[in-house]
Order: structure tokens, then C-alpha cells, then sequence
């Protein structure tokens, strides 16, 4: 019996490690997409001629700079990664930390990096350091909290010698005396590594280790006060102490003898970007200096470079460049062309397209679909026509809303003082080109326009939702659309959501309620009825007969009737569970024909066969690289607003479920989500046989904790795990001979 916990233990630790970043996907498949949008750049390191970037939600980004006038990216990976936040490169492989785990990617072929492995941890790691093969990383610690134990912060080391196969060779802990220590930021500089703590009583500390053995690593000094950043050259250590650097020398540690300082007049926001031989970078606030240090004892500035600094978090020198990290993109300096570093206009910086701009939301028709960062900014235009290869196009206008696909509509706010907003109809229907049909000037006293927010329309009537001083909604009558005329405003006081549908406004009013409004007298806009019982209202979509209400309150959605809006009436309630089954981080949700398709955040999305509406069904899933916004269906493909990327998905098998079959599926896949959970999960499975089936849950000691017999086909169980303590737990899901494992997170 210990064995077998044993094995089953050592599967979790070993093997899973390996799989955990797999995606459980089903009747949905990736087709295209517009990738080159980065989320923040979050450290990044120079190969040679490439750029390796860890960039959050958007993972690693690979950048050709052989060029540095026209840098090209070259390959990424993004398969739904945790927030990649520093990176280390040796050979073939990159080595990226999360927020639990390091990655291995083999990137031999810099146009198609793959994952080889992952090693999880039981706590949050944060920078990583690549010495002689080995990964040496931050483990931050934690002073506990709600159902949380403490742990002691410190660092482990990982050896890559079988990419494949990462083991822990060894693991340091923060000395006794810092009570309840976790490790504030690190430094790592050849054999050395500088961990700034902090204890239960906010004292700092900087504790300085020996690596050179990796069996043996060993304190050899400390210092109590906080450096600030640190950089090393040769025997001395720089350091940030308040407003002011300071060299120290620490070739006799534990000793350590200040050597020079330089200080400046502002105290905050400094820091040391880079150190490259004489010369230190050092940000403070939006300014740039340039220190010659060659002379410890005499510190001189040789550059003072004003403005423009603001957002950056790192730098390089290569070559003759100097290459900057900005939020979220990286700018070259030509060190030829130092006096211009001040000015924007001499910055030479990768391409727009390569910048996180946060798509959040997607507007078309059967040939273009533009995604708008906001409502005011639009950031591209794509050609859908060949879905396999879209086409990203600047010479379309963009359009906020489509009358089938031969008239569209766009608005902007007007030059004069802000006061008026200016919509526009225009012709579409000759692909290459558009036609300006009429343009509706509309001007409400006291209210100054910001920009269009979205248009909803209907085949005579268009509702525009305005960002403005005071909040309004604009009905436009649309009937002809050569000849656009202004029928009302309203003000609101929530924003959205709204919905609006063969000429009745659904909006939300004081406390919870949704006022339904007709137009039958434009003059006059009536409330025929009022829609009561409904808690936190994130969306309302639907047609012409439903209403789909996405209700945090009780999280989940609710379908009513209505067809009469005399006589509104429920229809059924599709319930999430607290953490959220498809809908509790459901950001968007698109109504086609009898689908809804769900945008769910980190959980990618969901799509649900309502034909019958008193039982939605689940049939359809895909785990997005980035937080799903926003989608939009055309055909059978499904584009979806990722916040990094346009992803085009073939959605037919979902579409085609016939009703008597959908029940059993035809591969054996197990889901579960949330994920990490923090007191409920649900582990959503699919069973194509019959015969014994169970599902266990097991601690890392091999414990069962949860043992429960499963039925055939497509199913959600729920599991309650609030007693669990916070940690990683394997759900064993067992057909016959077959066996899936999922590793789940409880987070306290």
C-alpha cells in the first residue's frame, strides 16, 4: 500500500509537472490569428541577434533585432500561460518563472518555440537565474493568512541536465531569526545572489549567499538596511540607498566598505536600469543619468537625459544600442544619436503592431471585423473574407455597427468645443470601397461628447451609447439611411448594460430593475414595463423573443420571454457555482441563432446549445492564450477579442451537436475550473463508454479525499474542497484501463 501512494505521488510530482499547461479543448478548433500584440514586457534578454521577451498574459515573444531599423518578430508561445514574468536563455532552451511555476521551452527553432517541461511549486517564485545548467529561483515566502500557514521565504534549484525531466537538487531557507521572512526582490550576479527580506516586524534585511556550490549554498553577509536596486561590477556592488548610489566594495565579504556616492535632489522613484563597464544607467523619476564610475571615489555625471523615461523597467546595451523595456514594448537608442534620447522622434522603436493596445471588443460583418481597444479607440481593421488568412487593412473607415452588410454606421465627436456628435450612414455593399450616405450632426445643451461607447440598431431605429459628461443614449431613426433623423436622448446613471431589439430599449434602472421603453411616439419614449428580481447585472443580450440576463448575484444567466412585453416571463435559470462554473469571470456573451457563446476571461470560452431553453447545454470549449474579452460569430467561425490577439475558431462540430447524441462524446476528456479554486470546483468530464468510472481526489501524501462514482457521457459534478488546506490537489478520473489527471490549486 505505501508504495502504491508512493507511485501515485511521484506521478503527481514528476509527471504532471510536464502536462499542467496542456488545454482541455473540445468541438472547438483554433483556425488563424492576429498575434503580434504583447501584454507587458516583463523582463527580457538578448541572445546574439534575438530578443527573448517574458510578456505576462502573452508568454514568450521571440524579436529578430539584426535589423534594429525594422525589427521582426519571429516566434512566440502563449498557450494560456500564467503570467510570464522573468526569463533566463541558454542554448536552446528559454527557462520562464510564473507565478508558480518555471518553464522550459526549447525555442531550436526560434519561429515555433515549444514547451518541453514545468516545475510547479507550492508557493509563489518569483525572479530566476540560470548558472551552470542549473535554475536558481526566488521562492517569496508568505507571512500567512485566512487559512493559510506561513512559509519561510528562501530559493530553490532546479537542474535542466533532462529538459525534459527538471528535479530539485536543493532548497535554502531565510536564517530563523527573520521571523515570518519573505524575500521583498533578489539579485543575482555571478557566484553571488543579494535577497532583501523582510520579518514580521517590517525589519529589513539584505542576506548575501554563495552559490558557487549548488549542494552548499551559504550565507557570507548581510547588510540591515534596504540597498534598493542592485547592480555588480567586477569586485563592487552598486547600490540605490535613498536619494543617492553608492559604490561598495565586496571582495572581503562578509565585509563591506563604501567606496564613493553620488546623489541627486529628488528621492523618489530612482533606480539602476543597467551597468555596462564604466558607466551606470540610473533612472530617477522621468530622467535618465549617466554616471561615469570608473573612479569609485569620484562619481561624475557625463549625461543628463530630461523626460520621457516614464514606464521604463529595464535596460540592455547591445552593440551600439541601448534597448529599453516599455510597458509594453522595447525601444532601441543609437548611442550615435545620444543627444536626440529626448526626443520621441529620434526613438527607434519596434513596430506598432507589436504593442499591447488590450483588444476588448469586436464589431462586423460577414467580411471585416474591427477590434476596438474601447469604445472611443478602434486599433484595426481585419479582412475575414479567407478566415484561414485575415488580412489586417488600414484604408477601411471603422464602423461601430452593420445594417446587414450593405449599410454600416459610424459616430465620432465633433471639433467645436465637444458639444455635438456627428454619426455617419454609409454604403458597404461594393467591397472595395465605401460610400458616405448622410451624416447626422446632433448637439444637447450642457453635455460635452467624449466619444461613441457602441451602436445597437435594429432595421429603423439605432441606439448610441455616448461617453460624455453626462451619460446618454442616443436614438436615432435609421429607416432611411440617406436621411438619418434624431428622435430622443436619455441619461443614465449605470452605463451599460442595455439591450434593444425590434424597437424596445431594455435599461437598467434603480435598484436592479430593467425599464423596457417603446418608441411608438418618438417624441415621447413610453416604459411599458419594469423586469424586477435581479441582483448584480453584468449583460443583457438575446433577439427578438429572448432576453438573456447575465446575473452576478446569483451567478449565472437568466432566459425570459419576450415576445409579449406586456406579459414578461422566465423561462429557466442556468446557475453557476461562488467560483464561477462558465459564467461567474464571463466578460461577454454572444447570441447566435440557438448558441450562446461565452468570452470567459482566463477560462477562455464556452459555447452553450439553447435550443432547448429549459436545459442549455454545454458543447463546446477552447482555453483562449489570452483573458477572453469579446466574440462575434460569422458562418461556422467564431472571433474572439483576446485582449492580445484576434483568434479565429472553426465552431461547426459544436453547431452540429444533434440532441440525441451530445450526451456522449466521442474522447475521454476531464476539465476542471475554477482553477485555482478557493472553496468550490467543478470538474466538468466527458465519457464516451460505460463500465466502472470513478473520480478520487488526492493531497500530495496520497490521501483520498474525495471518492465519488461517475455516469456516461457529458457532466458536471462539483466539488467542495473549502476545508481543504491551500495547496495542489490530482482528481483521478478513471474509465475501464483509462485514466486522465487534472492538478487543481486551492487558494485560501
Amino acid at each position: 500500500m505505501k508504495r502504491f501512494i508512493l507511485i501515485h505521488v511521484l506521478f503527481f510530482v514528476v509527471i504532471l509537472p510536464h502536462i499542467s499547461h496542456a488545454q482541455e479543448n473540445f468541438n472547438i478548433q483554433p483556425v488563424s490569428r492576429i498575434f503580434n500584440h504583447w501584454d507587458r514586457v516583463s523582463d527580457f534578454e538578448i541572445q546574439g541577434d534575438l530578443v527573448y521577451i517574458a510578456a505576462e498574459t502573452s508568454g514568450l515573444q521571440i524579436v529578430d533585432i539584426s535589423n534594429p531599423e525594422e525589427p521582426r518578430q519571429l516566434g512566440y508561445w502563449d498557450e494560456n500561460p500564467d503570467r510570464s514574468r522573468f526569463i533566463c536563455v541558454e542554448g536552446n532552451y528559454a527557462y520562464i518563472s510564473e507565478y508558480y511555476d518555471v518553464l522550459c521551452i526549447d525555442i531550436t527553432d526560434p519561429m515555433d518555440p515549444r514547451p518541453v517541461s514545468s516545475f510547479h511549486f507550492e508557493e509563489k517564485v518569483d525572479e530566476i537565474y540560470l548558472r551552470n545548467g542549473n535554475i536558481f529561483t526566488v521562492l517569496r515566502g508568505s507571512r500567512g493568512g485566512r487559512n493559510e500557514e506561513p512559509i519561510q521565504g528562501g530559493m530553490a534549484v532546479l537542474s535542466f541536465a533532462n529538459p525534459e525531466e527538471p528535479v530539485l537538487i536543493n532548497q535554502y531557507r531565510l536564517p530563523e531569526h527573520i521571523n515570518l521572512g519573505a524575500v521583498e526582490n533578489s539579485y543575482f550576479t555571478d557566484d553571488l545572489v543579494f535577497l532583501h527580506t523582510v520579518g514580521d516586524n517590517n525589519a529589513s534585511e539584505t542576506i548575501i549567499l554563495d552559490i558557487l556550490e549548488v549542494e552548499n549554498i551559504r550565507q557570507v553577509g548581510n547588510y540591515q538596511q534596504y540597498f534598493g536596486t542592485l547592480y555588480r561590477n567586477n569586485d563592487n556592488l552598486l547600490a540605490l540607498y535613498g536619494r543617492s548610489v553608492r559604490i561598495y566594495d565586496i571582495q572581503n565579504l562578509p565585509t563591506i566598505t563604501l567606496l564613493g556616492e553620488y546623489e541627486w535632489d529628488s528621492p523618489w522613484n530612482a533606480r539602476i536600469v543597467t551597468v555596462d563597464e564604466d558607466l551606470a544607467y540610473i533612472l530617477v523619476q522621468s530622467d535618465l543619468f549617466i554616471l561615469d564610475i570608473s573612479n569609485p571615489r569620484e562619481i561624475n555625471v557625463i549625461r543628463e537625459i530630461e523626460n520621457g523615461w516614464i514606464g521604463c523597467s529595464g535596460m540592455q546595451v547591445h552593440d551600439n544600442f541601448l534597448i529599453g523595456s516599455f510597458v509594453a514594448s522595447l525601444q532601441l537608442f543609437d548611442f550615435n544619436e545620444i543627444d536626440n534620447w529626448d526626443n520621441p522622434r529620434y526613438l527607434i522603436e519596434f513596430p506598432e503592431a507589436m504593442h499591447n493596445r488590450r483588444l476588448l471588443r469586436l464589431v462586423g460583418n460577414n467580411r471585416l471585423v474591427h477590434l476596438f481597444q474601447n469604445g472611443v479607440y478602434s486599433l484595426r481593421t481585419v479582412d475575414i473574407q479567407n478566415p484561414q488568412d485575415p488580412l489586417e487593412i488600414v484604408w477601411s473607415p471603422v464602423f461601430y455597427a452593420y445594417k446587414d452588410d450593405t449599410i454600416a454606421f459610424r459616430g465620432h465627436r465633433s471639433n467645436d468645443e465637444h458639444m455635438s456628435l456627428i454619426l455617419k450612414s454609409y454604403n458597404v455593399s461594393d467591397p472595395d470601397s465605401s460610400v458616405l450616405m448622410d451624416s447626422l450632426v446632433v448637439t444637447i445643451e450642457d453635455c460635452r461628447f467624449i466619444g461613441v461607447q457602441s451602436i445597437l440598431i435594429d432595421d429603423n431605429t439605432a441606439i448610441v451609447q455616448c461617453l460624455a459628461t453626462h451619460n446618454k443614449l442616443l436614438v436615432i431613426d435609421i429607416s432611411n439611411p440617406d436621411n438619418l433623423s434624431f428622435i430622443a436622448d436619455f441619461s443614465y446613471d449605470y452605463g451599460e448594460p442595455y439591450f434593444f431589439s425590434n424597437g424596445r430599449l431594455f435599461m437598467l434602472g434603480r435598484g436592479g430593475v430593467i425599464d423596457v421603453y417603446t418608441f411608438e411616439d418618438p417624441d415621447n419614449p413610453q416604459i411599458v414595463n419594469t423586469i424586477e428580481g435581479f441582483y448584480n447585472i453584468h449583460q443583457m443580450t438575446g433577439n427578438d423573443n429572448l432576453l438573456i440576463i447575465r446575473d452576478s448575484g446569483f451567478h449565472g444567466l437568466s432566459f425570459l420571454d419576450i415576445s409579449n412585453i406586456e406579459d414578461i416571463n422566465l423561462i429557466t435559470e442556468y446557475r453557476f457555482t461562488r467560483d464561477g462554473e462558465y459564467g461567474f469571470a464571463t466578460t461577454d456573451a454572444y447570441l447566435s441563432g440557438t448558441h450562446l457563446y461565452l468570452s470567459k476571461s482566463v477560462n477562455g470560452i464556452d459555447i452553450l446549445d439553447i435550443e432547448d431553453l429549459e436545459n442549455p447545454v454545454h458543447v463546446g470549449s477552447y482555453n483562449t492564450p489570452g483573458k477572453a474579452m469579446s466574440c462575434v460569430v460569422r458562418d461556422n467561425f467564431l472571433y474572439v477579442a483576446d485582449e492580445t490577439n484576434l483568434g479565429i475558431y472553426d465552431v461547426s462540430e459544436a453547431m452540429s451537436v444533434e440532441p440525441d447524441v451530445r450526451y456522449i462524446p466521442n474522447t475521454f476528456g476531464v476539465k476542471a475550473y475554477p482553477n485555482p479554486f478557493n472553496s468550490t470546483f467543478q470538474l466538468n468530464y466527458n465519457l464516451p463508454i460505460s463500465g466502472q468510472v470513478g473520480v478520487k481526489v488526492y493531497n500530495l501524501r496520497g490521501r483520498v479525499l474525495y471518492d465519488q462514482d461517475l455516469h456516461q457521457g457529458l457532466n458536471t459534478i462539483s466539488i467542495d474542497g473549502s476545508n481543504w488546506a491551500t495547496g495542489t490537489y490530482f482528481v483521478n478520473v478513471e474509465v475501464g484501463r483509462e485514466m486522465r489527471t487534472v492538478r487543481v490549486n486551492c487558494l485560501k
